[in-house]
């Protein structure tokens, strides 16, 4: 078994990762090998090691109650609030930092004057933090504070830096001169490298709480119990007592003053570093949605984690587009460790119910889960489509941004619009009233529906032929059907689409066949009669040589036969005669053989 804890330095000029490993498997006659090991890498930051960072990047930075920071960054101004310092003898400087530049103070003159603000004027709760890096062992070295010369009352947090220090945070109540000194001793504070500390008082009950690198050290409780901190117009500084004993040797950075009571998980992180969450594109893109479709993702993001653990507690996100909320049934957060793939993804929080068409919304209060450091989580926010939803319609999510993510972490990144999620509804359900019977030399008119949405198209799935060309049109719905196979059963389909949604479809049967054959034999009789009780199709035999001839073709009482003429008829104008087709109708038409071919000579149509 073996554990590891890294601690990630770091400034401008150089990366520096101290690891130590404990082995804690190696035994030897009831004694136990502790093996410290400290690695020093140039480069980049490996997996699960703490990256120390400067407040201003973390969550605290954004803190309510940070009264005052000082970034000494080149200056003694006031990162947050308005207490800005006037320097006297400091040397501002890269080498001088814990992260970029900080400040050198000499120990004999050098300190920072921050003025008499009255947010500087704290009870009964304060929190004072600061990188710091000492020269020297001299005695009592103020880091930050207040203090009246001529009547010794103050706040001031102290250090006397050595292998058997002392750390305090001494402080007067308000209108009283007495003066508190809670501190700790036999404290290992070395010069020579950098160290965080802290010093935590609450007044309200007489206790102070120091920390070293991110531990506490000891708590020290004020025997006199005030319950509160001296608040006059002394001005507050960095680096010594206003009455000139004190002074501070070393360099400076990173100062804050809070008006609460810091805990110690947050200390701990001040030092180890916040945990940092960055955000990734991973959003969908464009496509159609079919009504009636659960957890459609209209926007996906990741985060990765770095630092130390961290979470998630709040998810905002604007839909867009011309959606109504009616099309929407409700919205879920999902995610997952590690695999881009919803198809695994756990729900995060409730279902969000749709509210209004587009808009900001928000997962809100949700419990969070562990975001362990080292992975990389993913997150989809869904749509259900509902089952009624308007065609055409559309739905995006604006960018995740950090702004829209609550977190202690700290957050970083970016991601990309959602593609836009087009809504399309259930297409309308298809009718085929086109069953009918037809001869071969005819044609069919169909009966589909015209769609209110989708689009149509005919095709035939059974006959003697399925070639898509015996319809007129294969996206007209009342299209007409000319048989190519003969006669025969041809079931001809009418379909309805509205991609990505089912089709609807409806089949019908047209029956096709082929016309009663007919033989005139002009041997029995120039002068020939036919009654039409069905489709006939005629055959001309024994034609003679300048023979004339009539055929009178007569309609049955039901009407609407007609005939086909057989070939080596020449009509007048090329084509053959419309008939009158009414009910018991005659038509009479007179030929003249050529030898060859009949040539028509006369037509007499509608005689009743």
């Amino acid at each position: 078994m073996k554990n590891q804890a890294c601690y990630l330095k770091t400034k401008l000029k150089n990366k520096v990762i101290i690891c130590l490993s404990f082995a804690s498997y190696l035994f030897s006659k009831r004694r136990v090998l502790l093996v410290f090991t400290y690695l020093l890498i140039s480069g980049l930051p490996v997996v699960k090691c703490f990256a120390q960072q400067e407040l201003l990047s973390t969550p605290l930075y954004n803190d309510a109650n940070l009264v005052s920071y000082y970034r000494l960054e080149g200056n003694s101004n006031d990162a947050k609030g308005s207490n800005n310092g006037s320097s006297s003898n400091v040397t501002f400087g890269n080498s001088y930092g814990k992260f970029g530049q900080g400040a050198s103070l000499n120990g004999t003159s050098s300190y920072i004057d921050n003025g008499t603000n009255s947010s500087l004027n704290i009870s009964p709760r304060i929190s004072i933090t600061a990188w710091c890096y000492f020269n020297s062992t001299d005695a009592n070295q103020v880091l930050a504070g207040k203090y009246n010369t001529p009547t010794g009352q103050q706040y001031l947090f102290i250090v006397s830096p050595g292998s058997n220090g002392n750390i305090g945070f001494y402080y007067s109540p308000y209108g009283n001169t007495s003066v508190s000194t809670p501190g700790v001793s036999g404290i290992n504070i070395p010069t020579g490298q950098w160290l965080h500390l802290a010093g935590v008082l609450d007044a309200s009950t007489s206790d102070v709480t120091f920390y070293v690198n991110g531990n506490s050290v000891g708590t020290a409780h004020d025997v006199q119990g005030f319950t509160s901190i001296y608040s006059g117009t002394t001005s507050f500084k960095i680096g010594k007592r206003s009455d000139g004993y004190w002074f501070y040797n070393g360099y400076i950075d990173d100062v804050a003053v809070f008006n609460r009571t810091l805990t110690s998980t947050e200390i701990y992180k001040l030092y180890n570093g916040f945990s940092t969450v960055t955000l990734g594109a991973n959003a969908p893109s464009e496509a159609n949605q079919c009504a009636g479709t659960t957890k459609v993702v209209i926007q996906s993001f990741s985060l990765a984690v770095t630092n130390s653990d961290g979470n998630l507690t709040n998810v905002g996100f604007t839909t867009t587009g011309s959606y109504i909320q009616a099309d929407i049934t409700k919205y879920q957060l999902w995610y997952r460790a590690t695999t881009n793939d919803i198809s695994g993804a756990s729900q995060l929080g409730t279902d969000l119910a749709s509210s209004g068409n587009a808009g900001a919304r928000t997962f809100a209060a949700f419990s969070s889960p562990t975001l362990t450091i080292g992975t990389t989580y993913y997150f989809w926010i869904t749509a259900d489509i509902a089952s009624g939803t308007t065609n055409n319609n559309t739905i995006a999510v604006n960018a995740i941004t950090t702004g829209d993510l609550t977190s202690t972490s700290s957050k970083t990144g970016s991601t990309s619009v959602g593609g836009t999620q087009t809504l399309k509804a259930n297409p309308t359900a298809a009718t085929n009233s086109s069953a009918q019977t037809i001869y071969t030399i005819g044609n069919a008119t169909l009966s589909g529906n015209n769609p209110a949405v989708g689009t149509g198209v005919w095709s035939i799935t059974g006959g003697p032929s399925t070639s898509s060309s015996q319809f007129g049109s294969t996206t007209v719905y009342n299209t007409t059907f000319t048989p190519a196979g003969g006669a025969g059963s041809y079931v001809v389909r009418w379909t309805i689409s509205n991609s990505p949604c089912t089709s609807s479809s409806a089949d019908a049967t047209i029956t096709v066949i082929a016309p009663t054959p007919a033989i005139v034999d002009w041997n029995k009789s120039n002068v020939q009669e036919i009654t039409l009780t069905s489709l006939r199709s005629l055959t001309f035999a024994n034609g003679m040589s300048g023979g004339v001839y009539t055929l009178i073709i007569k309609q049955d009482g039901t009407g609407g036969r007609t005939l086909t003429w057989p070939t080596g008829i020449k009509w007048t104008g090329g084509t053959p005669p419309s008939l009158t087709t009414s009910s018991n109708v005659i038509n009479v038409i007179k030929f003249v053989f050529d030898g060859t071919d009949y040539i028509e000579t006369g037509i007499l149509l509608d005689v009743r």
